[in-house]
């Protein structure tokens, strides 16, 4: 096997994507990746990040790639199915001190957190085509719509709710404890009683 072959094959196992620091890991250089990419083999997402060309992009992963955001929000919400609306852009939660790619990105809507409310919650999945991303889990989600209320869609915010009510995998004990840390356990009591 050749070492772009080797290279390719390590993209395989990654629906498709290869990163500088996976190349290099190997043990080769990345003048192969530039080679790749001047043959058409593979073509550039963003800095260190390729895919090859027999590769539909996921936007999950690219989204998130190289950065400490978080999928959040309204995205979080359409990955649990809670809603079926397709977010027009991605919903990523950042911690305040973060200063990078994801600010200049018009596809990202950001929200803000204390560094200590940053790791609460997240969680690992596939993404719709099959790469692992980070988001926060579903009863993180549920208080972070509560507590951004004012900037969720009203109709996206009621049938999240409602589904969340009916989520057969729900954790309401988790939900107060995290409703507790953000100081909301009221707010959220209420809108889930009424639900109930």
């Amino acid at each position: 096997m050749t070492n772009k072959e080797k290279i390719l094959s390590l993209a395989k196992n990654n629906n498709g994507f290869i990163t500088n620091k996976q190349v290099k890991a190997m043990g080769l250089t990345t003048r192969y990746l530039t080679d790749m990419l001047k043959n058409n083999i593979i073509e550039k997402v963003k800095a260190g990040l390729y895919i090859s060309t027999d590769y539909i992009p996921d936007k999950f992963y690219e989204i998130l790639y190289n950065t400490s955001g978080v999928f959040s929000h309204t995205t979080a919400l359409y990955l649990y199915n809670l809603v079926d609306r397709i977010p027009l852009n991605f919903d990523v939660t950042v911690s305040y001190d973060y200063r990078g790619s994801l600010q200049n990105n018009e596809e990202v809507n950001l929200f803000y957190v204390k560094n200590k409310f940053h790791d609460m919650g997240i969680t690992k999945m596939k993404s719709p085509q099959g790469c692992i991303i980070e988001v926060y889990d579903m009863e993180r989600t549920i208080c972070d719509i509560i507590r951004n209320e004012k900037r969720i869609d009203s109709e996206l915010y009621v049938s999240a709710l409602k589904n969340y009510v009916k989520h057969k995998n729900k954790k309401l004990n988790i939900l107060i404890k995290y409703a507790e840390k953000f100081s909301i356990r009221d707010k959220v009591a209420s809108n889930i009683r009424i639900l109930l």
